[in-house]
């Protein structure tokens, strides 16, 4: 495993999938703490530039694996920029040939294995739960329409969450899930009040695995605040991956996963989500640019 700073945030590389689970699980055999891992994306990164304890709590995660593949490619361009003290013009030029270069070997799918997805994350350590009854809890998740708006569902959305799971993996330890608590420190007590009720019901006094999914930000304070009142041995923050389970939002075909391609089409089918789609590319990269620009001439 390899550690990389990208704009001050703590990015873990050469992990891949198999890894990633293996590393959890010696986490769970351990449970000698409460450990967290971050999923963590171009806009993590962003956003962390604005908020000190998101910042904190990525730096001091556990484990920070690359969920999107222009992290991925941040790694790859400054792997290979190297950390020369100056800059030239000659320099300035190649940084820019570098950033292409690496651009277009992402686009052809060249870095495509080295990412670790918050959906295919989910998807292995569910699978893990059903070979070896590793306990999991599922917190948060709503489904939006294209424009962003909230959906209306007849029961609470964590019901569709579990009977998507038992489907594929119906031997999977399934302590209970929740989507009707908000992330606000309002709802805190409510919701550890809901999840220990669960561990009660299923006769264990510790989840194994806590998959937290109230969005960027929201999700890690909520794991800082919590996890240690239910108690958890590993918290991780997922995102929309819920909306994946359950088949509310289809997964693009390997032509876009392939190519990192998948922001467009998001873009079409979730225009809501152009604001996050903008901070991925092309701001991120431009600051990861100028950043290095600034950083070698110090």
């Amino acid at each position: 495993m390899k550690t990389m700073n990208i704009l001050g945030i703590k990015v873990n590389f050469e992990v891949g999938l198999k890894n990633a689970c293996n590393l959890i699980e010696d986490m769970i055999k351990k449970a000698d703490k409460q450990y967290i891992v971050c999923t963590t994306n171009p806009e993590f990164i962003i956003e962390a530039q604005k908020d000190k304890e998101f910042k904190e709590i990525i730096n001091s995660s556990d484990l920070s694996l690359p969920d999107g593949m222009g992290v991925v490619m941040a790694g790859e361009y400054l792997d290979k920029i190297g950390t020369h003290k100056h800059i030239s013009i000659f320099d300035y030029l190649s940084n820019i040939f570098t950033g292409l270069k690496v651009a277009y070997l992402g686009l052809s799918g060249r870095y495509t294995s080295k990412r670790v997805t918050g959906v295919s994350l989910a998807d292995s350590l569910l699978k893990l739960s059903e070979d070896k009854n590793y306990s999991v809890f599922l917190l948060g998740g709503w489904p939006r329409d294209k424009w962003g708006r909230n959906v209306k569902l007849e029961k609470d959305y964590s019901h569709f969450i579990i009977e998507s799971i038992n489907k594929k993996y119906p031997k999977a330890n399934i302590v209970g899930a929740a989507s009707n608590f908000s992330s606000g420190v309002s709802d805190d007590n409510d919701t550890i009040s809901y999840i220990k009720n669960k561990m009660e019901e299923n006769n264990i006094n510790n989840i194994d695995i806590l998959m937290v999914a109230y969005g960027q930000r929201n999700q890690e304070k909520w794991i800082l605040r919590n996890s240690k009142k239910i108690p958890a041995t590993v918290s991780i923050g997922l995102g929309g991956t819920f909306d994946y389970i359950t088949g509310y939002s289809k997964s693009p075909s390997s032509f876009f996963t392939s190519r990192g391609l998948e922001w467009f089409y998001r873009l079409f089918k979730e225009p809501f989500r152009l604001k996050r789609i903008l901070n991925a590319f092309p701001i991120f990269p431009l600051m990861l640019f100028f950043h290095t620009i600034k950083y070698k001439n110090k």
